[in-house]
């Protein structure tokens, strides 16, 4: 099933308000920031990951210290990177936050992203600010994304 870029904004908005837990994926337990970019794609058919599979279980456990190089291989393995440049809605983005590439959001819409955020202790939408922009080192899509032509 290929999801469209619409579909992944409206699924990550219904997790507004889900509690932040360290490698959480469910509304009902909470989630992290890697654990709703699973989640989302998986419930709209983005992203299709299968609990028993070797690939899944080599990145289960993961540290609250992000290992970079670590969440780049678990990136690239279940993403498609693509340019920063070209993200847009429906894309995942990549962020350095306190000098380390750590966190994850989805863009809902130009400017917006929404992302489990550790520090308000939930899931929350907002602008992105010119301040932060400059953080974002890499961008994603889902393997199965509907393109716009």
């Amino acid at each position: 099933m290929t999801a469209t870029r619409t579909q992944v904004a409206e699924e990550s908005r219904t997790w507004r308000d889900v509690v932040h837990a360290h490698q959480g994926y469910s509304k009902e337990w909470g989630c992290d920031c890697v654990g709703f970019i699973r989640a989302v794609g998986v419930a709209v058919g983005a992203l299709h990951l299968d609990k028993l599979t070797s690939e899944v279980a080599r990145y289960n456990g993961y540290s609250r210290h992000t290992n970079p190089k670590l969440m780049r291989a678990g990136l690239e393995e279940f993403l498609v990177p693509i340019p920063v440049a070209t993200a847009t809605v429906g894309d995942i983005l990549w962020i350095k936050i306190a000098k380390s590439p750590r966190h994850l959001g989805i863009i809902t819409e130009p400017g917006i992203i929404i992302h489990s955020d550790l520090l308000v202790g939930k899931v929350i939408e907002h602008g992105i600010v010119s301040s932060r922009v400059s953080t974002v080192i890499g961008a994603f899509k889902y393997p199965d994304i509907e393109e716009v032509q």
